[in-house]
């Protein structure tokens, strides 16, 4: 068995899989704006890519606060298969809803195999300022 390398994190609204085992990834992003808080997010998708490794292996991921409360971990593990150090695996979590508690930075925590990897990714959420009350009309 050889330890695969991490080659990203993607968050997306949504994951399509053609018929030619390609996917295709729709509303990439990083960051979140929301009105109100605790926020709960109605859908989006998590996607990694490993390769450079052999042999089966199990990712478990987290979401964790700027405090490293965790907001978000799945029960259980996802595992792939590497067959060669040429080959690469995409493994994709979606997750519906997701609650942010607050306004702020979210980190998104990759494990392979029980052991942290280097690569954290950086989700943004952020408060959309309420409009403006218009002012009053002359005569109002």
């Amino acid at each position: 068995m050889i330890k695969p390398k991490l080659n990203f994190v993607v968050l997306c609204d949504a994951v399509g899989h053609g018929p030619d085992g390609k996917k295709t990834l729709y509303g990439l992003f990083n960051r979140i704006v929301a009105r109100e808080f605790p926020h709960a997010h109605p859908s989006l998708a998590i996607v990694t890519r490993w390769s450079c490794g052999v042999g089966e292996h199990s990712m478990h991921l987290r979401i964790v606060d700027s405090d490293k409360t965790v907001i978000f971990e799945p029960q259980g593990q996802c595992t792939f298969m590497l067959e060669h150090p040429l080959a690469s695996a995409d493994v994709v979590l979606n997750v519906a809803p997701l609650t942010f508690p607050r306004p702020g930075t979210y980190w998104i925590q990759v494990l392979l195999d029980g052991k942290p990897e280097e690569m954290e990714e950086a989700v943004f959420v952020d408060r959309i300022p309420a409009p403006p009350h218009p002012a009053p009309r002359p005569g109002e």
